[in-house]
């Protein structure tokens, strides 16, 4: 019996190997293509966790300094896209987003992670922690819910340090909302000066 030697990395039957995993296989009929593409969908949010982890172990690792050039410099994605999949993968592993019922799209998952304990209830009894809900749905939610609180400032102060780090990473994402829009508006009307 003749026994294989393990491959390098990036060897050839590792490319093969990957070009097969890769391959498009020609379905026919429209459930064949919804599991593939459901399959593949759900392989896609594995990684953003996974992602999400990296980010979080490198955050706790790395220098400072050294976190930031990275995230800035050498990620395939914005420091913005990096902060909420961090978000995301922390609130899964601290048990305030269940893993299994967590949406597909990071920036839903985002939205339900940043909310305030209370707030993350009510989205709970509103069937919002579910995989395929939509982002709208999630941003809608939020909308409501925060025009709506009647709260006094004492009452809505956080009651512990990740309480205040959730609500200041809400706020963060916000205003950095709302930066992208006046960028647009700037480039609008910079675009109207020099037609």
């Amino acid at each position: 019996m003749t026994r294989l030697k393990p491959m390098a990395p990036g060897s050839g039957l590792d490319r093969r190997v990957e070009a097969l995993a890769d391959a498009i296989v020609p379905y026919t009929r429209p459930e064949e293509y919804a599991a593939e593409i459901a399959k593949l969908w759900a392989d896609a949010q594995r990684k953003f966790l996974l992602i999400g982890r990296y980010l979080v172990q490198a955050r706790a690792k790395l220098e400072h300094g050294d976190y930031e050039a990275m995230v800035r410099s050498r990620l395939p994605f914005s420091p913005e896209t990096a902060r909420k999949l961090r978000t995301v993968a922390e609130a899964i592993d601290a048990g305030m987003l269940p893993a299994d019922r967590v949406p597909r799209d990071y920036t839903a998952a985002y939205y339900l992670a940043t909310l305030a304990p209370e707030e993350r209830q009510q989205a709970e009894a509103q069937g919002l922690v579910r995989p395929d809900v939509p982002r709208r749905e999630v941003e809608a939610f939020r909308r409501k819910v925060r025009a709506s609180s009647a709260l006094p400032p004492a009452q809505t102060e956080p009651t512990t340090p990740e309480d205040e780090l959730v609500r200041l990473e809400a706020r963060l994402a916000e205003l950095e909302q709302e930066r992208v829009r006046v960028l647009a508006r700037i480039a609008e009307v910079r675009n109207r000066n020099h037609q």
